[in-house]
């Protein structure tokens, strides 16, 4: 799944290039498929980026977690505990994002 998302992430920066590019923009048929594009994985790309600073939280968390201040290892510790449970919900609608699209649904 993270190899796909790192995929997903780097193709989103590109989009965000090439669609501010006036040569790009001057093309119009071009610019509009890739805004096409950049919609359909904006959500999920934007979604992956709130994981990444979620689990660079949780990171900070630990470093405060073995602090000999027990006040200040608690509330760290009740911090880790809210960051994983809200990466653990991003992860989950991740997948679901992941999903390829049914054919026969006409939202697609």
């Amino acid at each position: 799944m993270r190899e796909r998302l790192e995929i997903i992430k780097k193709r989103y920066a590109e989009l965000n290039t090439l669609i501010a590019d006036p040569k790009v923009v001057a093309q119009r048929d071009e610019w509009q498929k890739l805004v096409k594009e950049h919609s359909v994985i904006e959500p999920v790309a934007l979604q992956y980026e709130e994981l990444l600073q979620t689990e660079l939280s949780m990171e900070d968390c630990k470093l405060y977690m073995g602090s000999e201040d027990r006040e200040l290892a608690g509330i760290a510790e009740e911090e880790f505990y809210s960051f994983r449970d809200k990466r653990d919900g991003i992860e989950a609608e991740l997948k679901v994002a992941l999903l390829p699209k049914d054919p026969l649904d006409d939202k697609n």
